[in-house]
């Protein structure tokens, strides 16, 4: 998940559409191309109260940790859950 995708990622589903050959655009790209379907999660998976604190905290984790993007959506809103959570407790 990049850095949108997991910001998004618990309010909104991103997959990948219909594949788009290169051989469709002129001029020619060097790749194919996609269309990104996005659709609203029903329901989601957090509360949309909840977005700043969310957004924030990926937001220090993409900048802290390179490789942030191997976490999926689900991963991150647990570990937000955990974090918020400890924060809120403190």
């Amino acid at each position: 998940t990049d850095l949108v995708g997991a910001r998004w990622g618990p309010w909104w589903e991103f997959r990948r559409g219909r594949r788009l050959p290169a051989t469709c655009f002129r001029p020619r790209p060097a790749v194919d191309a996609a269309v990104l379907a996005v659709t609203r999660r029903d329901p989601p998976l957090l509360p949309i109260a909840l977005n700043p604190r969310y957004v924030a905290f990926v937001a220090r984790a993409f900048r802290s940790k390179p490789d942030a993007n191997t976490v999926g959506v689900d991963q991150w809103v647990e570990l937000f859950q955990a974090f918020d959570r400890r924060n809120r407790e403190d």
